[in-house]
């Protein structure tokens, strides 16, 4: 089984964000009633180690589809999804499909206007700020919200978010609520604590634990190395609480980097606003040095 997620904020932001897509969108048919749909990603980063800083951001887009109930359709047609590997299994990141364009006889995509956009956490309101971009690979353009940066205090986990958006003549007013998840915690490799891991051996087979979390959501590890070798996706039951990243899953070398992520994927439907589909990706990393 192939476990769809949505893609970390920092892959798709700005104006490469349809290019991260692993399919090609899906545009309004002459016969297909056309219906608007908001995609949020909020992307959260804390560091293993106590000392150092998070970071956090989000970027919501109001996209025209077809009037369908298939979040996928919707998360591919926004650009913002990943074709994780089979559970208990890992592929390289870069293994994921190119994206083709459109037939030339279909229409282009454009992420629309919905005015004043926000989300509220603990209380405290986050303006997304509106981004215009030109057309990406001939079949996309529009406005793309994000956050003005990437303070980690205005993101938390484990606690309701709102997102809210004002309207405009294209997108109706939208109030969204969903809870977003814990962090990853408690998170063992190999039996030394992230935060005080130092090395990590690709030539053996590794025993990754954490903290079990809800059923309903993902969790991914990833390796990145700085030798510019293919960082690596290894996927997992939340709920099991345990996974192994087999010997030789990664190739690379040298100082890099070790990430344990939690996504969770809602989609919410209404009949008086645009449906909602909403991704929260929260990871935990540390800086690692790899060899075999």
């Amino acid at each position: 089984m192939v476990v769809r997620a949505l893609l970390p904020v920092s892959l798709c932001l700005g104006v490469v964000a349809v290019a991260c897509a692993n399919e090609p969108p899906t545009v309004v048919g002459d016969d297909e009633p056309a219906k608007t749909h908001a995609v949020l990603s909020v992307e959260r980063t804390d560091p293993a180690v106590t000392d150092a800083l998070g970071s956090a951001s989000a970027v919501a887009r109001f996209v025209s589809l077809p009037a369908v109930t298939d979040a996928n359709r919707v998360l591919s047609a926004a650009g913002v999804m990943l074709d994780l590997p089979p559970l208990d299994t890992c592929q390289p990141s870069d293994s994921q499909s190119e994206l083709e364009p459109p037939l030339p006889s279909q229409g282009g995509l454009e992420f629309v206007e919905a005015g004043d956009v926000s989300i509220s956490a603990l209380n405290a309101v986050t303006p997304l700020v509106p981004h215009a971009f030109p057309t990406v690979g001939g079949f996309a353009s529009g406005v793309l919200y994000t956050t003005r940066d990437r303070a980690s205090s205005a993101l938390p986990a484990a606690v309701p978010y709102v997102l809210s958006a004002s309207g405009s003549q294209s997108v109706p007013a939208l109030h969204a609520v969903i809870d977003a998840p814990k962090a990853p915690a408690t998170v063992v490799v190999a039996g030394t604590p992230l935060g005080e891991l130092a090395d990590f051996h690709t030539g053996a087979a590794t025993e990754l634990t954490w903290a079990a979390g809800d059923p309903a959501d993902s969790i991914y590890a990833e390796l990145l190395a700085y030798d510019r070798s293919p960082s690596v996706l290894c996927s997992f039951r939340d709920d099991s609480g345990a996974g192994m990243i087999p010997a030789d899953a990664f190739a690379g070398t040298g100082t890099g980097r070790i990430a344990l992520h939690r996504v969770r994927s809602r989609h919410l439907e209404s009949k008086s606003s645009p449906s909602s589909d909403v991704r929260f990706d929260f990871q935990v990393g540390s800086a690692v040095d790899f060899s075999r």
